[in-house]
């Protein structure tokens, strides 16, 4: 055990901060925050990366992944509210910033108070947002899903769905999804080592790209309570929580895989289905019925952490080497929705 950790030490201080602090890159969240910061304070430039990690987005369970700086003390880990920071043990190391998300909203002009008046709904418009496929040995099977949502879509709906880059992949997916006459889209590829700051593949823009889709949107389907779900609810979207075997099953295999088993942190559970019933079991009735959820939205993505964070003086950021087009690409990308809505 002992050689093991410092093994791991070594290896820290061997690896470079970019390829140790990857995890920010994921969906374009570095690129969000780093814009945000710099309308704020102009000082700041294109070559900085958060001495940090951020986490990915939504969890049931505490997401631990506590990572050091290259003089060996805790790095910071930015996380989405207070309840996240109870998970780490209240590490004075973890921070609680509100979503990146948020902050991308916010460089859009949008909060919870204006966002109905100013996005627009098509009423026709419907998003599918399944579960998605993660690279283990488990198959979640998405054609089989959708064919549980059949009896939730009017005749001359404008239905999209939204697939996980894997799953996109997947050319039998793409085609039943054709036969049904829907339109299948994703919203980005995302790299992880040796190369996660590439933008190929779109990685820099990719909740920009979600918001594009979302937006306007009047009605998502889904079977998983998931990060992207959270998004289009704090767009004041429609849901249809429509759970299914496949999905519980899914999520028991992949947890047996990765290790979330056993006792919890109070407040963090093993399953989507026990988080639901602590904390948001109106959701179930959408089964029947869709129904609107912004404030518990905004409250989930950490809105009053985010407001505490309004100057981005909790990110600490060091100068590195990133792909030096992201920054300019997630900027032209923000400009040309912002055209789009008039925002």
């Amino acid at each position: 055990m002992l050689v093991s950790k410092i093994n791991g030490l070594f290896r820290r201080i061997k690896t470079s901060n970019l390829l140790f602090f990857e995890e920010q890159f994921m969906y374009g969240h570095r690129e969000v925050l780093l814009h945000y910061c710099s309308q704020r304070n102009p000082d700041l430039d294109k070559s900085l990366i958060l001495e940090g990690s951020i986490d990915h987005g939504f969890v049931y369970h505490e997401n631990i992944w506590r990572l050091r700086k290259r003089n060996l003390m805790r790095a910071k880990r930015y996380v989405w509210n207070d309840r996240q920071v109870i998970g780490h043990g209240q590490s004075s190391s973890v921070v609680a910033t509100g979503a990146p998300w948020l902050y991308l909203l916010n460089d859009l002009g949008l909060t919870p108070l204006n966002i109905i008046t100013k996005l627009e709904k098509n009423p026709k418009k419907i998003i599918i947002f399944p579960g998605h496929n993660v690279g283990v040995h488990a198959k979640y099977n998405i054609k089989e899903t959708l064919e549980t949502y059949m009896f939730a879509i009017p005749l001359g709906s404008q239905v999209t769905v939204c697939l996980f880059w894997m799953d996109f992949c997947d050319p039998e997916t793409r085609r039943g999804i054709s036969e049904l006459g829907w339109q299948v889209e994703t919203v980005g590829y995302v790299p992880r080592l040796p190369v996660p700051d590439s933008t190929q593949g779109g990685r820099q823009n990719f909740l920009l790209e979600l918001f594009n889709l979302f937006s306007d949107a009047n009605l998502i389907l889904t079977d998983n309570l998931s990060t992207g779900l959270f998004y289009a609810l704090s767009l004041n979207v429609q849901v249809m929580y429509i759970p299914t075997k496949q999905m519980v099953e899914y999520e028991t295999e992949v947890n047996g895989i990765m290790g979330i088993t056993g006792i919890r942190s109070k407040g963090f559970f093993n399953s989507e289905k026990l988080w639901i019933q602590e904390y948001f079991p109106e959701i179930l009735k959408t089964k029947a019925e869709p129904n609107k959820f912004l404030e518990f939205a905004w409250n989930q993505l950490g809105y009053k952490n985010f407001l505490e964070n309004e100057s981005g003086i909790k990110f600490k950021w060091i100068k590195s080497e990133p792909d030096q087009k992201a920054l300019d690409l997630y900027r032209r990308r923000l400009n040309s929705i912002k055209e789009k809505f008039s925002l």
